[in-house]
Protein backbone atom coordinates (compact mmCIF):
# COMPACT_ATOMS: atom_id res chain seq x y z
CA UNK A 1 0.00 0.00 0.00
CA UNK A 2 0.90 3.69 -1.06
CA UNK A 3 0.66 5.97 2.01
CA UNK A 4 -2.04 8.01 0.37
CA UNK A 5 -5.18 9.41 1.63
CA UNK A 6 -6.62 7.66 -1.89
CA UNK A 7 -4.96 4.48 -0.23
CA UNK A 8 -3.13 3.93 -3.58
CA UNK A 9 -1.78 0.38 -4.86
CA UNK A 10 0.35 -0.94 -7.35
CA UNK A 11 0.09 -4.45 -8.17
CA UNK A 12 3.74 -5.01 -9.70
CA UNK A 13 2.72 -8.10 -11.64
CA UNK A 14 -0.14 -6.86 -13.13
CA UNK A 15 0.76 -3.61 -13.52
CA UNK A 16 -2.43 -2.36 -12.18
CA UNK A 17 -2.86 0.87 -9.96
CA UNK A 18 -6.14 0.73 -7.46
CA UNK A 19 -7.22 3.81 -5.30
CA UNK A 20 -9.81 2.98 -2.55
CA UNK A 21 -10.29 -0.51 -3.65
CA UNK A 22 -11.13 0.13 -7.16
CA UNK A 23 -8.69 -0.58 -9.99
CA UNK A 24 -8.20 2.14 -12.10
CA UNK A 25 -8.06 2.52 -16.03
CA UNK A 26 -5.26 4.43 -17.39
CA UNK A 27 -4.16 5.73 -20.25
CA UNK A 28 -0.96 3.74 -21.72
CA UNK A 29 2.17 5.15 -23.18
CA UNK A 30 3.53 2.31 -25.39
CA UNK A 31 6.85 2.15 -26.84
CA UNK A 32 6.06 2.46 -30.19
CA UNK A 33 5.13 6.16 -28.72
CA UNK A 34 8.31 6.64 -27.40
CA UNK A 35 10.58 5.66 -29.65
CA UNK A 36 10.84 8.97 -31.22
CA UNK A 37 11.53 10.67 -27.96
CA UNK A 38 15.32 9.13 -27.39
CA UNK A 39 18.27 9.08 -28.76
CA UNK A 40 19.41 5.47 -30.07
CA UNK A 41 17.13 2.63 -31.73
CA UNK A 42 15.10 0.89 -29.21
CA UNK A 43 14.31 -3.15 -29.51
CA UNK A 44 11.18 -4.46 -28.37
CA UNK A 45 7.95 -4.82 -29.23
CA UNK A 46 5.98 -1.91 -29.89
CA UNK A 47 2.90 -2.38 -27.46
CA UNK A 48 4.97 -2.71 -24.37
CA UNK A 49 3.54 -0.25 -22.78
CA UNK A 50 6.37 1.99 -20.83
CA UNK A 51 4.26 4.07 -18.50
CA UNK A 52 0.94 4.58 -17.23
CA UNK A 53 -1.29 7.70 -16.60
CA UNK A 54 -4.56 8.26 -14.65
CA UNK A 55 -5.90 11.38 -15.51
CA UNK A 56 -8.81 12.88 -12.91
CA UNK A 57 -8.33 10.62 -9.84
CA UNK A 58 -10.13 11.71 -6.99
CA UNK A 59 -12.17 10.40 -4.11
CA UNK A 60 -16.75 10.39 -4.22
CA UNK A 61 -17.63 13.79 -3.12
CA UNK A 62 -14.54 15.41 -3.53
CA UNK A 63 -14.51 19.02 -5.86
CA UNK A 64 -12.17 19.38 -8.55
CA UNK A 65 -12.97 22.12 -10.95
CA UNK A 66 -10.39 23.85 -11.85
CA UNK A 67 -7.49 21.79 -11.26
CA UNK A 68 -7.14 18.28 -11.31
CA UNK A 69 -5.47 15.52 -9.80
CA UNK A 70 -3.65 12.81 -11.87
CA UNK A 71 -1.35 9.65 -11.24
CA UNK A 72 1.29 8.76 -13.05
CA UNK A 73 3.35 4.96 -13.12
CA UNK A 74 6.55 4.28 -14.72
CA UNK A 75 7.78 0.40 -14.66
CA UNK A 76 11.56 0.09 -13.64
CA UNK A 77 12.23 -0.53 -17.69
CA UNK A 78 15.22 0.76 -20.16
CA UNK A 79 14.68 2.66 -23.15
CA UNK A 80 18.25 0.77 -24.29
CA UNK A 81 20.86 2.51 -22.61
CA UNK A 82 18.24 5.12 -21.04
CA UNK A 83 16.21 4.71 -18.07
CA UNK A 84 12.48 4.78 -18.81
CA UNK A 85 11.13 7.96 -19.01
CA UNK A 86 8.04 10.13 -19.66
CA UNK A 87 8.27 12.10 -23.58
CA UNK A 88 8.28 15.45 -22.15
CA UNK A 89 6.04 18.63 -22.99
CA UNK A 90 6.00 21.82 -22.41
CA UNK A 91 2.38 23.59 -21.42
CA UNK A 92 0.31 26.10 -22.95
CA UNK A 93 0.65 30.19 -22.23
CA UNK A 94 -2.02 31.14 -19.76
CA UNK A 95 -3.62 34.84 -19.94
CA UNK A 96 -1.08 36.88 -18.40
CA UNK A 97 1.96 35.21 -21.20
CA UNK A 98 3.61 32.87 -18.87
CA UNK A 99 3.09 28.65 -19.41
CA UNK A 100 0.92 27.10 -16.33
CA UNK A 101 3.03 25.39 -13.86
CA UNK A 102 2.14 21.96 -12.87
CA UNK A 103 3.02 20.56 -9.08
CA UNK A 104 4.68 16.97 -8.66
CA UNK A 105 4.81 14.35 -5.75
CA UNK A 106 6.52 11.43 -5.72
CA UNK A 107 4.58 8.97 -4.19
CA UNK A 108 7.06 5.45 -4.26
CA UNK A 109 10.38 5.01 -5.40
CA UNK A 110 12.52 8.02 -7.27
CA UNK A 111 12.31 10.74 -10.09
CA UNK A 112 14.34 12.70 -11.63
CA UNK A 113 12.43 15.65 -12.75
CA UNK A 114 14.44 16.94 -16.42
CA UNK A 115 13.62 21.09 -16.89
CA UNK A 116 14.45 22.83 -19.47
CA UNK A 117 13.93 26.61 -19.63
CA UNK A 118 11.85 27.28 -23.41
CA UNK A 119 14.19 29.80 -24.49
CA UNK A 120 16.93 27.09 -23.24
CA UNK A 121 18.92 29.44 -20.94
CA UNK A 122 18.74 26.97 -18.30
CA UNK A 123 18.53 22.61 -17.82
CA UNK A 124 17.69 21.63 -14.57
CA UNK A 125 18.12 18.02 -12.80
CA UNK A 126 15.42 17.97 -9.72
CA UNK A 127 16.15 14.45 -7.73
CA UNK A 128 13.04 13.62 -5.62
CA UNK A 129 12.48 11.00 -3.77
CA UNK A 130 8.90 9.82 -1.78
CA UNK A 131 7.30 12.67 -0.59
CA UNK A 132 9.16 15.24 -2.33
CA UNK A 133 7.46 17.72 -3.91
CA UNK A 134 8.44 19.30 -7.23
CA UNK A 135 7.31 22.24 -8.86
CA UNK A 136 7.23 22.61 -12.50
CA UNK A 137 8.07 26.38 -13.03
CA UNK A 138 5.99 28.48 -15.92
CA UNK A 139 8.29 28.45 -19.15
CA UNK A 140 9.43 25.41 -17.99
CA UNK A 141 9.35 21.96 -20.14
CA UNK A 142 10.18 18.55 -18.19
CA UNK A 143 10.71 14.81 -18.49
CA UNK A 144 10.31 12.42 -15.89
CA UNK A 145 12.87 9.98 -15.54
CA UNK A 146 12.70 6.33 -13.15
CA UNK A 147 16.27 5.69 -12.19
CA UNK A 148 15.76 2.83 -10.17
CA UNK A 149 14.72 -0.76 -10.30
CA UNK A 150 11.50 0.08 -8.85
CA UNK A 151 8.14 1.57 -9.95
CA UNK A 152 8.03 5.14 -9.80
CA UNK A 153 4.70 6.37 -8.76
CA UNK A 154 4.40 9.70 -8.92
CA UNK A 155 1.36 12.09 -8.60
CA UNK A 156 0.49 15.48 -10.11
CA UNK A 157 -1.53 18.29 -10.06
CA UNK A 158 -2.90 21.03 -13.15
CA UNK A 159 -4.88 23.14 -14.34
CA UNK A 160 -7.50 21.06 -15.46
CA UNK A 161 -8.53 22.48 -19.07
CA UNK A 162 -4.72 22.69 -20.64
CA UNK A 163 -3.10 19.99 -23.26
CA UNK A 164 0.13 19.56 -23.43
CA UNK A 165 2.33 20.71 -26.17
CA UNK A 166 4.77 17.87 -27.50
CA UNK A 167 5.96 18.95 -30.84
CA UNK A 168 9.21 20.66 -29.50
CA UNK A 169 10.26 17.56 -27.64
CA UNK A 170 9.40 15.05 -30.42
CA UNK A 171 10.75 17.34 -33.15
CA UNK A 172 14.46 17.13 -31.39
CA UNK A 173 14.08 13.54 -30.63
CA UNK A 174 13.40 14.50 -26.58
CA UNK A 175 15.00 16.74 -23.87
CA UNK A 176 18.56 18.99 -24.66
CA UNK A 177 19.86 15.70 -22.46
CA UNK A 178 19.02 12.28 -22.18
CA UNK A 179 20.02 10.55 -19.34
CA UNK A 180 21.37 7.14 -19.53
CA UNK A 181 22.02 4.64 -17.02
CA UNK A 182 25.95 6.19 -16.79
CA UNK A 183 25.20 9.69 -16.81
CA UNK A 184 24.17 12.73 -18.68
CA UNK A 185 24.83 13.24 -22.70
CA UNK A 186 24.02 16.22 -24.83
CA UNK A 187 21.43 16.22 -27.36
CA UNK A 188 22.72 16.94 -30.63
CA UNK A 189 19.70 18.48 -32.38
CA UNK A 190 19.70 21.14 -29.55
CA UNK A 191 22.23 23.95 -30.29
CA UNK A 192 24.19 25.66 -27.56
CA UNK A 193 22.48 24.66 -23.58
CA UNK A 194 24.30 25.08 -20.20
CA UNK A 195 25.22 21.89 -18.35
CA UNK A 196 23.10 20.53 -16.36
CA UNK A 197 22.25 22.02 -12.98
CA UNK A 198 21.93 19.14 -9.99
CA UNK A 199 19.30 19.74 -7.43
CA UNK A 200 17.96 18.07 -4.65
CA UNK A 201 14.04 18.48 -4.59
CA UNK A 202 14.16 18.24 -0.66
CA UNK A 203 16.08 21.78 -0.35
CA UNK A 204 13.27 22.95 -3.17
CA UNK A 205 10.54 22.05 -1.37
CA UNK A 206 7.76 25.02 -0.44
CA UNK A 207 5.23 22.76 -0.33
CA UNK A 208 6.04 20.92 2.72
CA UNK A 209 4.10 19.05 4.91
CA UNK A 210 0.52 18.18 3.55
CA UNK A 211 -0.24 15.41 1.10
CA UNK A 212 -0.57 17.19 -2.52
CA UNK A 213 -4.48 15.72 -3.44
CA UNK A 214 -5.64 17.03 0.39
CA UNK A 215 -3.20 20.98 -0.91
CA UNK A 216 -5.65 20.36 -3.80
CA UNK A 217 -8.86 20.64 -1.92
CA UNK A 218 -7.68 23.69 -0.19
CA UNK A 219 -9.16 26.67 -1.15
CA UNK A 220 -5.95 29.28 -2.78
CA UNK A 221 -3.48 26.43 -1.67
CA UNK A 222 -2.33 26.31 -5.36
CA UNK A 223 -3.38 29.18 -6.50
CA UNK A 224 -0.47 29.85 -9.22
CA UNK A 225 -1.30 26.77 -10.92
CA UNK A 226 -4.11 28.97 -12.32
CA UNK A 227 -2.42 32.51 -12.61
CA UNK A 228 1.19 32.14 -13.04
CA UNK A 229 1.81 35.50 -12.87
CA UNK A 230 1.50 34.70 -8.83
CA UNK A 231 4.39 31.97 -9.02
CA UNK A 232 7.55 33.17 -8.11
CA UNK A 233 10.37 30.79 -9.76
CA UNK A 234 12.43 29.06 -7.16
CA UNK A 235 15.13 27.07 -9.05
Amino acid sequence: MIESCLELEWNREREVLSALGRELEPDVRWLKQVRDFVQHEVKGINFTPQYYMHRGVKREGDEWRELRYDVTVLPPRHLGDEYNKTVGHYHPAAACGRSYPEVYEVLAGEAHYLLQKKDLTRFVVVKARRGDKVVVPPDYGHVTVNPRNEALVMSNVTEASFKSEYGNYEAKKGAAYYEFCNGFKKNPLYGGVPEPEVMEAAALDELKGKELYLLGLEKGALRFLLDPAEYEERI
